[in-house]
């Protein structure tokens, strides 16, 4: 149905772009045009059969077009040979730059859900498809989406393979340091809280307006329970060494030899360390990469 609608739109813009020629007779077939086909739309220059015929025909060669990309972009790049085939499909069957750039769009998306299909994305699929992108012109607004994703897809498939990246990082790093990540950070920590409930005994008298006697007592018990206290915020940087936070209140670095645990959450990592009783709760945008980020660099201190 969306090809149909595609054709449609472009078979309407050939007809404008006949500059309001009006005429009673078909392009075509010289046939003589009923009064519906003058005036539906397009069809006051085509009959019904020439005009369902054209249609066709638009779809052949947008299928044509799509195939063809398709065929080229298979290793990663459009040959001159291959790009001069596609202009002449798109001459022949009057497709505007317009159309040939929703066609691209869409078959791009089509090639990167395959690569992402696995949830990886080794080096060979990135350029490919970067290579793709660049072949057939797409303005990078139009899939900025989609490289993020990428990119992070790329990320996660580099980690799995021992491969820690490389940042530059806004703190002082000690000798043969590397900074490998770096991000914003919510600190939460653990913090216990302690409450009585329970409730009275006994019976109340009236002594005077507003004012109780109450016969008994209060029994209560303390209850103590932990809640999530947000710290501070401020920025987190992953190194070959250690992790430090960096924040308005308060600052900090847990080497790795007193890292004990980590813990994954779907919004935040929590670290267990020596010498803090203290659970510390990072939140941060992507919890899945800092997680591997760490437990890498830990591997390989």
């Amino acid at each position: 149905m969306a090809g149909f609608n595609n054709s449609q739109s472009e078979l309407i813009k050939f007809f404008k772009d006949l500059s309001g020629r009006k005429t009673t007779n078909c392009l075509d077939c010289s046939k003589p045009l009923s009064l519906w086909e003058r005036w539906f739309l397009g069809r006051s220059y085509f009959c019904k059969e020439c005009y369902q015929r054209r249609l066709q025909e638009l779809n052949q060669g947008i299928a044509g077009y799509t195939d063809k990309i398709l065929k080229a972009v298979k290793d990663g790049r459009v040959s001159l040979s291959e790009a001069n085939e596609l202009k002449e499909i798109q001459d022949k069957f009057g497709l505007s730059d317009f159309a040939v750039k929703k066609f691209s769009v869409n078959i791009y998306q089509k090639l990167y859900q395959e690569v992402v299909s696995d949830q990886r994305v080794n080096e060979e699929e990135e350029e490919a498809i970067k290579a793709l992108c660049n072949q057939l012109g797409i303005p990078a607004e139009e899939i900025s989406l989609t490289q993020r994703s990428l990119a992070r897809l790329r990320l996660l498939t580099q980690l799995e393979e021992g491969v820690l990246p490389e940042t530059q990082a806004d703190i002082l790093l000690q000798k043969k340091e590397i900074a490998h990540y770096t991000t914003f950070c919510e600190l939460f920590e653990e913090r216990v809280k302690r409450e009585y409930v329970g409730g009275h005994s006994g019976f109340s008298i009236r002594i005077a307006k507003g004012i109780y006697w109450r016969v008994g007592g209060f029994k209560g018990y303390p209850v103590e329970k932990s809640v999530l206290t947000k710290i501070d915020q401020g920025k987190l940087v992953v190194t070959n060494k250690r992790i430090v936070f960096s924040g308005g209140r308060k600052s900090f670095s847990v080497p790795y030899s007193k890292l004990i645990d980590i813990e994954l959450f779907k919004d935040a990592v929590k670290l267990n360390r020596e010498g803090k009783s203290a659970r510390e709760y990072f939140g941060v945008s992507d919890p899945e990469v800092l997680a591997k980020i760490i437990t890498l660099a830990f591997n390989q201190s």
